[in-house]
């Protein structure tokens, strides 16, 4: 049943001609690296995951770097996936910046020391981000 339901998930995920980013993402990415800045994703998503979401939207040529959050023991809020990220970048810890919609990852990007800019993506009903502020 599982199985089933992520097989016709992907298919349509793959083969939805409507299917985009969220408004102003793909944007944002083109006008980062237009202007020189480097891109590295770190995901808690799976690498297969995050290979099918850039296939999809051709978003390898964007990115130096693609850091899945199965090469870690621990998720986020835990801030491994993002101090490893950043010392992957070219730029110090100090000048990298996370963008993040999760409560998970505005914590684990402030545990990391990592300026975090906050996107709220539509919140569903019943769901609500912790504030995150210090």
């Amino acid at each position: 049943m599982i199985q089933r339901k992520r097989t016709i998930f992907n298919d349509a995920f793959d083969t939805k001609e409507d299917l985009v980013l969220l408004d102003g993402v793909e944007k944002l990415i083109k006008d980062l690296h237009s202007n020189g800045m480097q891109l590295i994703v770190a995901s808690s998503a799976s690498k297969v995951t995050i290979d099918r979401v850039f296939r999809r939207f051709n978003l390898h040529q964007y990115f130096t770097h693609i850091v899945s959050g199965e090469d870690f023991p621990n998720s986020k809020p835990h801030p491994a996936i993002f101090e490893y990220a950043a010392n992957l970048s070219v730029a110090a810890k100090e000048n990298c910046i996370v963008i993040e919609d999760s409560t998970n990852g505005i914590m684990a990007a402030k545990a990391a020391g990592i300026f975090v800019l906050v996107i709220i993506v539509k919140i569903q009903k019943g769901k609500t981000y912790q504030r995150q502020t210090s």
